[in-house]
């Protein structure tokens, strides 16, 4: 693991201060050294303090590891205090001897908040059941506080200084550090399981370790040497803060110790600056930027060596960050891409010439072939239009009939151009072909009448036949009647042409349709009808 200088320089201090701490109670003899144990302690626990709020980056992170450094602040407090400002064998002697089982119950929970953040984003917050920890540490202080209304956690044989008796209360203190050192250690180990750092979780406990052995020397003797110069407390104290320390410098904390050497050691292009706008931080490869590139950067990408680097930037809590990315190689690949692109773009464009004009080959080619479908259709009815206007003899009567037959013809082909689009025809069309085909038999002499009955949309080959009967009908009578009636009925179930002619007899139809002819007097009655589905 590699340090800052400062630290290391912090390391040698709280060393040298752990000795001197041993050595003013080992040479007690000559002269108080309560106050400067004290004294140590404190600016030992302060520089500490200072050393997470630099290191350490998440808030509450940050804010649960100075609680612990205040906690054993207080630790020492009451202990310097206890033994210096108050009598001894007094009540209130007593109470600040309880008193340092708050520190110490509330230190290891301090601890462990703080590592239910490791790895966690700023916005993260534990779930609401992590608060039961705070109960259960307020409950064992308040009832170790009023022990003596109780002695559940010290039962006095005789004076309280001399000899006691451990109860319920205090192992439960006991325990109750024993579990949350063991959360810690799970909740550490989970978190760093993942990285490199899990080989290094065994580092932090050493301190801990060297804890347990002074605990079972005190209690098996308490007057060694080493037990004499450094107290329950000063050990608890120093374990809480080596532990913590070690577990920053091993990284099972994530922190930025040594972020001035990152960075100036770094392959990244980019640098730091300040709140002041000053320069705090470069990368050996970063790029000297002004001011107002690095603030237009934020709200816009910026481009430096002629649009071969960009340059990007955030605003950070105490200041700005930048970076700076080499982007001349996708340049390259631009420019390669954006002559690929023109010579796409102009073989799409010969492409699409050369489908417009075969779409336009195709549309022609379907008309030449539809067109050629509705001349062999109405070929006949062409041929007999070309012979009555060949001859000059009675030409009035000759144009007439050919009126007729030129209207059937127009009609006929309209319906064949409707029918290669849609499926269906309106009744419309069919009664407009009749409509037209019988003015010009009343021009040309007939009596005439056409009624339509209903509405509705008609198969093409249906009414196409339909309209073909009703031609084949007319070219029948031609020139032999002279009056002529026809009827439409349209409904779901069936379509019925009724046709009424006079002075003719039945013929044969020659159709796919349904034909009834019958013959009353002098008139003929014709239904030709297709029943629907």
């Amino acid at each position: 693991m590699k340090l800052s200088k400062k630290t290391k320089i912090c390391n040698f201090i709280y060393i040298i201060g752990i000795v001197l701490i041993g050595l003013g109670r080992y040479f007690s003899e000559y002269f108080d050294s309560t106050y400067l144990s004290f004294l140590i302690f404190i600016f030992m626990d302060a520089l500490w303090v200072s050393q997470v709020r630099r290191r350490i980056e998440h808030p509450m992170e940050r804010k649960y590891l100075c609680w612990v450094g205040i906690l054993c602040a207080l630790f020492f407090f009451l202990k310097t205090s206890k033994y210096t400002f108050i009598e001894s064998n007094t009540t209130l002697s007593r109470f600040f001897w309880y008193m340092y089982y708050v520190p110490q119950t509330f230190t290891i929970l301090m601890i462990y908040m703080a590592s239910l953040y490791v790895g966690k984003p700023v916005s993260y917050k534990p779930k609401k059941r992590y608060r039961i920890l705070f109960v259960i540490a307020s409950v064992i202080c308040i009832l170790i506080l009023t022990n003596d209304y109780h002695e559940l956690a010290f039962d006095f044989v005789g004076d309280w200084n001399d000899e006691y008796n451990y109860g319920i209360v205090y192992y439960l203190s006991v325990l109750w550090v024993i579990v949350m050192m063991a959360m810690i250690f799970l909740t550490i180990f989970k978190r760093s399981i993942t990285s490199d750092n899990v080989q290094k979780i065994w580092i932090p406990f050493v301190p801990v370790l060297v804890l347990l052995i002074y605990l079972i020397w005190f209690i098996y003797d308490r007057h060694n040497i080493f037990t004499t110069i450094y107290k329950t407390t000063d050990i608890i104290c120093i374990t809480y803060l080596a532990f913590l320390e070690l577990m920053i410098q091993s990284r099972l904390l994530i922190n930025n110790d040594n972020f001035a050497s990152l960075w100036v050691n770094s392959t990244l292009n980019g640098g730091i600056y300040n709140e002041n706008l000053e320069l705090a931080y470069k990368t050996k490869n970063g790029k000297d930027i002004t001011v107002a590139q690095l603030l237009n950067s934020e709200e816009k990408d910026v481009f430096l060596d002629g649009g071969d680097t960009l340059l990007r930037s955030k605003q950070l809590l105490k200041g700005h960050a930048y970076w700076c990315k080499d982007i001349s190689a996708i340049n390259k690949i631009n420019d390669e891409l954006n002559n690929m692109i023109d010579l796409l773009e102009e073989e799409n464009s010969i492409i699409e010439s050369a489908n417009i004009l075969n779409k336009k080959k195709q549309n022609l080619d379907k008309r030449k072939a539809l067109y050629d479908y509705i001349s062999c259709d109405v070929r006949k009815e062409l041929e007999i239009i070309s012979d009555l206007i060949s001859e000059s003899d009675d030409f009035d009567n000759r144009l007439k009939l050919s009126c007729i037959y030129m209207a059937y013809v127009k009609r006929r082909s309209n319906l064949l151009l409707i029918s290669q689009n849609n499926k269906t025809i309106s009744n419309v069309e069919l009664d407009l072909s009749i409509g037209e085909s019988l003015d010009y038999l009343e021009l040309y002499g007939f009596i005439c009448n056409y009624k339509a009955h209903g509405s509705m949309s008609i198969e093409n080959d249906v009414l196409l036949e339909m309209y073909y009967v009703f031609e084949k009908v007319v070219e029948e009578i031609l020139p032999n009647t002279c009056a002529l009636m026809v009827d439409c009925f349209y409904d779901e179930k069936m379509v019925r042409m009724h046709i009424e002619v006079s002075n003719i007899e039945p013929f044969k139809l020659h159709t796919w349709l349904k034909v009834d002819m019958k013959q009353e007097e002098d008139t003929l009655y014709i239904d030709v009808y297709r029943r629907l589905s």
